[in-house]
């Protein structure tokens, strides 16, 4: 799921729900792909895992609209932010928050921990590049 660099950031698997003929979950998972790539995780290892249950369950049921939302901002993160950049060290953190959360069974904290780390990469990497 992860190829060719792009202007310095990682790259991601970037079809559309349904395009993709291998059925990949990663699809869905662009940031948190991302942080297990450059921990060196395994693919089928509990971080993603959580996450993938969590938005196939919880996520679907509550918040259907934001995965959506999620598909079409999360590509262009990844491939926004240099792979070295500091950043993915605190959105490694916000992630291990979420899944703490979710471990409690506290899933709207986890939502909101989440989508508000997406928020903050989306106005500090996406928004204030094209002002």
């Amino acid at each position: 799921y992860y190829g060719a660099q792009n202007s310095g950031g990682l790259s991601g698997d970037l079809s559309a729900p349904g395009e993709d003929d291998d059925d990949d979950d990663d699809s869905w998972c662009f940031l948190t792909t991302a942080i297990v790539e450059i921990r060196g995780e395994a693919d089928d290892g509990e971080t993603l895992n959580i996450l993938r249950k969590f938005r196939d369950n919880f996520l679907l049921q509550n918040y259907p609209n934001e995965i959506e939302e999620y598909y079409r901002i999360a590509p262009q993160l990844v491939n926004t932010i240099p792979k070295t950049n500091l950043v993915w060290g605190w959105i490694g953190d916000q992630i291990d928050l979420s899944i703490s959360y979710i471990n409690r069974q506290e899933n709207e904290n986890a939502y909101s921990t989440y989508k508000n780390m997406v928020k903050v990469l989306e106005n500090d990497w996406l928004i204030k590049k094209e002002l």
